[in-house]
């Protein structure tokens, strides 16, 4: 149903974000002292354009004639993503009292299928329920 080889790519360059991800969250806050919110923010932002980067070369081997469109859905469906990040992390840390990191990353893979599947058809074109 699903084409294994862009699954493995977009978790490829999926590994390669989330290192972006928590590396430059864990730079803000432990080293710079960013409010974890604005760090994670930050972190996510840095590894969701990265992703966009990669998926676009990589996984989906897309070369628009115009980027408006891919860029406006990205940004859009990025902020949404944002969104359901910060909300997850929040509920998980403050209200379960897991530990960030860990709330960040159960945020995390809830957020691959979410940004597989959206990016996917919307952002990339490709019908992966084909």
């Amino acid at each position: 149903m699903f084409d294994l080889e862009i699954i493995l790519k977009f978790l490829f360059a999926g590994v390669i974000g989330v290192t972006t991800n928590f590396t430059v969250t864990a730079l803000l806050k432990e080293y710079f002292k960013v409010n974890k919110f604005y760090s994670n923010s930050t972190g996510l932002l840095f590894a969701l354009s990265l992703n966009f980067i990669l998926n676009k070369t990589l996984t989906f081997d897309v070369n628009y004639q115009n980027y408006l469109k891919p860029i406006i859905s990205f940004m859009t469906i990025s902020l949404i993503s944002v969104y359901i990040n910060h909300k997850i992390v929040f509920l998980c840390n403050q209200k379960l009292k897991i530990n960030f990191y860990l709330a960040k990353s159960f945020a995390v893979m809830v957020l691959f299928f979410w940004n597989f599947i959206l990016h996917s058809l919307i952002t990339f074109n490709n019908n992966i329920f084909q």
